[in-house]
């Protein structure tokens, strides 16, 4: 009977829950509604966020250039900073350990992070080139500068993960290995495979949030700035996408695993 009530008041517990979060996302979808009715409503405020916008593509390859010289720097100094700690590191010290290992994942977060943002701006200004004065020139600079964003990456994710796997006593993979993401995950032991399973459950979670939002944003852009219906089908496509990679994942593990059970 104590266990029945203790999973009562979980089940309770965890209802309650999901509606304190139906909530919060109904407020914020309100809110979101207000503040786009507002914009619509007011000229200037508009006016101004197409200004930004428009400041926002017409310097992309500044940003551009400012993201990677300043990350590059970080991933850097981030990782002459790991080296040293290791140096130091008398072998037992799980503290320092811990500080060296804090540094490379920073380092990896980065990366993805500059890779995404590099990307986002460098195709912003290159849907631009045809404007340009010398276009041939702009596609030679464009070119060069979208292979040295790949080229340090490249280079400092290559060091990362060889003085990872030199750390960790284990056998070292390739980042340009066609399997790195398979032979990296079957290297690791179940309490490092537990992490990459929770960080991927809460990143489906997260989606789950993200792609109604982003559905509403997209929505919301094609009535007041005339975006189109471009940004919508794309944002429907990706969730679709998210949706079937999933099913599929759920179907092959739960009746794999059944299959083999029945053999």
């Amino acid at each position: 009977m104590q266990i029945d009530d203790m999973k009562k008041n979980i089940r309770k517990d965890s209802n309650f829950k999901i509606v304190l979060e139906f909530i919060a996302f109904t407020l914020f979808a309100t809110l979101v509604g207000y503040i786009s009715g507002t914009v619509m409503d007011n000229g200037m405020i508009k006016a101004c966020l197409v200004s930004v916008c428009d400041v926002f593509v017409r310097y992309a390859l500044h940003f551009y250039l400012a993201l990677n010289i300043v990350m590059c720097s970080l991933c850097i100094g981030l990782y002459i900073k790991s080296k040293k700690l290791a140096e130091n590191w008398d072998g037992e010290d799980e503290k320092q350990i811990n500080k060296i290992e804090f540094c490379l994942d920073i380092v990896g977060s980065i990366i993805s992070l500059t890779v995404i943002a590099g990307i986002m701006l460098w195709m912003l200004d290159f849907s631009n080139i045809e404007g340009c004065a010398d276009s041939r020139t702009a596609w030679i600079i464009h070119t060069v500068l979208f292979s040295c964003m790949f080229g340090w990456i490249y280079i400092v994710r290559g060091k990362m993960m060889s003085f990872k796997q030199k750390l960790n006593c284990e056998d070292r993979i390739h980042v340009l290995d066609l399997r790195f993401e398979r032979k990296y995950f079957e290297s690791r032991d179940e309490g490092q495979k537990m992490i990459i399973y929770r960080a991927t459950h809460d990143v489906f979670k997260g989606l789950s949030y993200i792609n109604p939002v982003l559905m509403l944003i997209a929505f919301i852009g094609k009535i007041s700035f005339d975006t189109g219906n471009f940004p919508v089908v794309i944002v429907l496509v990706a969730w679709l996408m998210e949706m079937m990679i999933y099913t599929r994942a759920v179907f092959k593990y739960k009746y794999r695993d059944k299959n083999r059970k029945a053999e």
